[in-house]
């Protein structure tokens, strides 16, 4: 007897996170649309996630558990190749599920074909499940179908547009493209969406159809990829380089499809050196670490020669090497009035 193929296939990588991953089961079981099958990969975990997944009773759950930890982005993909169905979205396991999640992305996929992926607007919840920001998307208010050229652009210049457990996509996208990619960590997200948008339009939906949990103690991004500085959240070093090096990736893959590409090339590193700069001021040369602050940007020079050719860059290694009140008392010196024949101050 042949078992029917799920519409979706909705994937839980997981570790060490048993109370959340429940609570995670939990939102999609209830989803009103039931033709789905839900893929939990344990990577591993040492403590009671197998007992938490064995205690729902429901012959959609299909249990994988890793013999030892494959890391992040292996077990993504390892669930993306175990996925059946039409479609596949890979959840978070401490974010939640609302009830119509499932039955509004399908519906929006199966009624536009060129769409590789749907993605929705959220609301974030703290660790307690209290929800702290409605409607937490930057975007439009409304629903609408983005080209993929479109989305490439903005995911280029500006920041990650989807937020990663509301992405559905078509599961062609993954044996066309290949999964995630190994070489990135913080942005393997950013990265798969925009490889993606080079063959297929993007669609998003205003409305807020899952709750993304925010600063629990076991986030594993916040301490790696970013800092926070007078109350303010920033990509810190690693999280800049991460960044990059996706958004390099891509540019490499897309210089014979964005008839502005020169143009967009120009701006992503010219925006990589502006965050840099403010982290080196920020982070280090404001707090006397100025030895942290020239190691960083010559490992920076290192990794990423092609910054070495833009004299923003250079004007970042003088002020690194100088420091803040050098660098400082040099522009006084070299922005002085001078006198004019006039006997005049010039402006």
């Amino acid at each position: 007897m042949s078992v029917k193929t799920p519409i979706i296939s909705v994937c839980i990588p997981t570790y060490n996170r048993p109370e959340l991953l429940g609570l995670a089961m939990e939102s999609v079981l209830k989803q009103t649309f039931s033709d789905y099958e839900l893929i939990i990969s344990d990577n591993a975990s040492g403590d009671s996630t197998a007992a938490v997944i064995s205690s729902f009773k429901d012959r959609r759950i299909n249990h994988i558990r890793k013999k030892k930890n494959i890391g992040l982005v292996d077990n993504w993909n390892s669930c993306l190749a175990a996925a059946k169905g039409k479609y596949i979205t890979i959840f978070h396991d401490d974010d939640l599920m609302l009830p119509d999640n499932l039955a509004c992305k399908v519906e929006a996929l199966d009624r536009n074909e060129r769409a590789g992926m749907v993605h929705s607007n959220f609301h974030i919840i703290d660790e307690s499940g209290s929800i702290t920001k409605k409607n937490a998307h930057f975007i439009e208010s409304q629903d609408f179908v983005e080209t993929g050229s479109s989305f490439l652009r903005k995911s280029l210049l500006g920041f990650n547009p989807v937020n990663p457990p509301s992405a559905v996509i078509r599961k062609e996208c993954y044996e066309k493209l290949g999964g995630f990619n190994e070489k990135v960590h913080f942005t393997i997200d950013l990265e798969f969406w925009m490889r993606i948008a080079m063959f297929y339009d993007v669609i998003y939906l205003a409305k807020p159809l899952i709750e993304y949990r925010m600063y629990h103690k076991n986030g594993w991004t916040s301490s790696k990829y970013f800092t926070e500085i007078d109350g303010t959240t920033y990509s810190n070093l690693k999280g800049l380089q991460d960044e990059y090096t996706t958004r390099k990736i891509i540019l490499h893959q897309t210089q014979h499809i964005l008839n502005d590409w020169k143009n967009i090339n120009r701006m992503v590193r010219n925006r990589m050196i502006e965050s840099l700069n403010s982290v080196i001021e920020k982070q280090y040369l404001r707090n006397g670490g100025k030895s942290e602050a020239i190691k960083s940007v010559f490992q920076i020079c290192k990794d990423f020669p092609d910054l070495l050719f833009d004299k923003s860059m250079t004007r970042l290694i003088v002020k690194t090497l100088l420091g803040l009140r050098m660098t400082g008392w040099v522009k006084r010196i070299l922005i002085t009035p001078r006198d004019d024949k006039h006997g005049k101050k010039s402006n």
